[in-house]
């Protein structure tokens, strides 16, 4: 179970939404933007950045080998 989701894109709008929806679930969640430093431990990673920085942010993030969602474009 994901307990502690970083949000990449946390500020736009899509952001917003997530970080609302897992906090009424009880968890308090990462919050990253493009060109932030990754927080140091993260149970899952959710994009939702522009669509044309989807490809960019899985590379980033697969090497960490935890689960990611990207937000469809």
């Amino acid at each position: 179970m994901i307990k502690c989701p970083l949000i990449v894109g946390a500020k736009g709008g899509m952001g917003r939404r997530y970080t609302a929806i897992i906090r009424e679930w009880f968890y308090e969640p990462l919050l990253m933007d493009i060109g932030d430093p990754v927080p140091g431990e993260f149970d899952g990673v959710i994009i939702v950045t522009p669509t044309d920085d989807h490809v960019e942010r899985i590379r980033q993030f697969l090497p960490y080998g935890k689960p990611i969602l990207c937000e469809k474009p």
